[in-house]
């Protein structure tokens, strides 16, 4: 992790809270899509080791340019694509649309109620002088602007990537809204094309880190490559040589490729195409994990702890960052392993007293629309 000025420039995609991972298999009820909480704990887990230092920063040394925690910020980024479309789809699918206020409804319940109790908890810190956050950078971090704005605070930094998310999730369902599956596909390809010619001019051009890194045009084809995923995951599944490759042992070198995609001398291959290869890595990495769910690295992934974490890391990622503090003179519970399990604790309350009765409630507000009677009579006619 960068020092002084640089210090936020690679906090992680916020996990977990950021997208639902419960699919509606059938109408009235619901399953869960497997390995991908315990994905979700792999990658809360690298955000903590990053940040408590437990882990190397491999971007340190000058001839490399990636470090652990970008490949966390990726991971979440992708799943959330993947999840948020997948959710679209399966209810374009049972209804024959997508009910925007239903979908935006249940969005408010599952992220705003956890991040208000984190900058109302950050406030009373800042009260008690336990931490240091004004007004201004807590109300920068309820408007989702942060990716665009530094506030200059460590507690409310993180909150780039909820805002790098919460404009995805106003933008795209209504995108796909409109588009059919095959022009919808169309559009996510231009972006994946587009984004990396982007990030190389703001690098010839100069931009700092946070352009790089936090800008929504810099990292929308993290997002786009989950979403082209959950598009085009049959047609994947229907392909013979991905198939035997998926089945093979040479899949479990795909962790490397992805590795080795961003340990890369030239920052232009690194912005421009290495960052591309490492989200198609993922990608495929994902779906290869919910795929051989059954073999020992999918009961691994389904562990009941890793379960839990993933379900719980959203929380987590809010409150380790008033936790874990780099800076000097950082308070006496910023140090570890006292951090740790603050971190823990705290993320495991506020999940128990206030995400999941929130969840809860939004479920029962704004229920899932339920298959339409004109489609029902045409899938019964077919």
């Amino acid at each position: 992790m960068p020092q002084s000025s640089r210090i936020a420039s690679r906090s992680p995609s916020a996990p977990g809270g950021a997208e639902e991972s419960v699919l509606a298999s059938t109408v009235g009820t619901a399953q869960r899509l497997p390995s991908l909480d315990g994905l979700r704990a792999i990658s809360v887990g690298i955000i903590l080791s990053f940040h408590l230092r437990l882990l190397p920063t491999l971007g340190r040394p000058r001839w490399m340019k990636f470090d652990v925690s970008t490949l966390g910020m990726f991971i979440f980024f992708v799943i959330s694509g993947f999840i948020i479309t997948k959710l679209l789809l399966d209810e374009r699918e049972r209804c024959g649309t997508i009910h925007l206020p239903s979908f935006y409804g249940r969005r408010f319940f599952r992220i705003f109620p956890a991040l208000l109790a984190y900058l109302l908890g950050l406030a009373v810190l800042g009260r008690l002088r336990l931490a240091s956050c004004s007004v201004h950078q807590l109300w920068l971090g309820l408007t989702f602007l942060g990716n665009y704005r530094y506030s200059g605070c460590w507690s409310t930094a993180h909150l780039w990537s909820l805002s790098v998310e919460e404009q995805f999730y106003l933008l795209w369902p209504l995108v796909l809204s409109r588009l059919s599956s095959r022009n919808a596909s169309r559009l996510l390809l231009t972006v994946i094309c587009i984004v990396p010619a982007i990030r190389i001019a703001h690098l010839v051009h100069g931009a700092d880190w946070m352009t790089l890194e936090w800008h929504s045009e810099s990292v929308a084809d993290s997002l786009a490559i989950g979403c082209l995923l959950a598009i085009r995951r049959n047609w994947l599944h229907a392909n013979l040589a991905y198939q035997r490759f998926a089945n093979s042992r040479f899949c479990w070198f795909l962790p490397v490729a992805v590795l080795a995609a961003g340990w890369q001398h030239s920052p232009l291959f690194y912005q421009g195409f290495g960052k591309t290869l490492m989200l198609v890595g993922i990608a495929i990495g994902i779906d290869i994990s919910i795929q051989r769910s059954k073999t020992a690295w999918g009961r691994c992934l389904n562990k009941a702890a890793l379960v839990k974490l993933g379900l719980w890391s959203y929380s987590i990622y809010l409150w380790q960052q008033v936790f874990i503090i780099q800076l000097p003179g950082a308070q006496p519970y910023a140090h570890f392993p006292l951090n740790l399990g603050l971190s823990l604790s705290v993320g495991i309350a506020s999940y128990i007293l206030v995400e999941r009765p929130a969840i809860r409630w939004g479920r029962q507000m704004i229920p899932r629309a339920q298959t339409s009677a004109n489609v029902a009579v045409l899938k019964e006619a077919a």
